[in-house]
């Protein structure tokens, strides 16, 4: 599989920082701030309320990404960000939309001869839509006649 070098996040326009503009919520869609190395794009599955860990979550990468294979490979895609901790702030919003209906999946990946985990975050809401916009497509291709109707 081909794999790229890694590369900076860089946004055109505002970003909604988490943490600091909107609160860090279970299920948010995010990546990595301004300046930072670029993840992709993941979701937060845990918002740590423990003294020592309060202002960080835990993030799940896609991977899905060129630039992220080599190095979701060498750390796991699983990481901890600050979402306030020491005033330091990881992560930019990703998406508005909040799905927190979802499962982790643990996969194990055997990588030159290494076994490591790697992480998948299945959301239901994402199941949804992959089924409103098949129902819509469906509707499109045939005109909006249901097959029933036509008979």
């Amino acid at each position: 599989m081909p794999t790229c070098p890694a590369v900076k996040e860089r946004y055109e326009g505002p970003v909604t920082v988490v943490g600091k503009d909107t609160q860090c919520e279970v299920g948010m869609r995010v990546r990595m701030n301004e300046g930072l190395t670029s993840h992709g794009v993941g979701t937060v599955t845990e918002c740590f309320k423990d003294e020592d860990l309060q202002g960080c979550c835990a993030v799940i990468w896609d991977s899905d990404q060129c630039h992220t294979r080599p190095l979701h490979s060498h750390m796991g895609n699983l990481h901890c960000c600050r979402v306030g901790k020491d005033c330091v702030y990881d992560l930019v919003l990703a998406d508005a939309k909040v799905c927190s209906d979802f499962e982790v999946v643990k996969h194990s990946v055997v990588e030159r001869g290494s076994l490591r985990a790697h992480y998948e975050v299945k959301r239901e809401c994402d199941d949804e839509e992959d089924k409103e916009n098949a129902e819509s497509q469906e509707n499109v291709e045939t005109g909006g006649v249901n097959a029933a109707e036509e008979r």
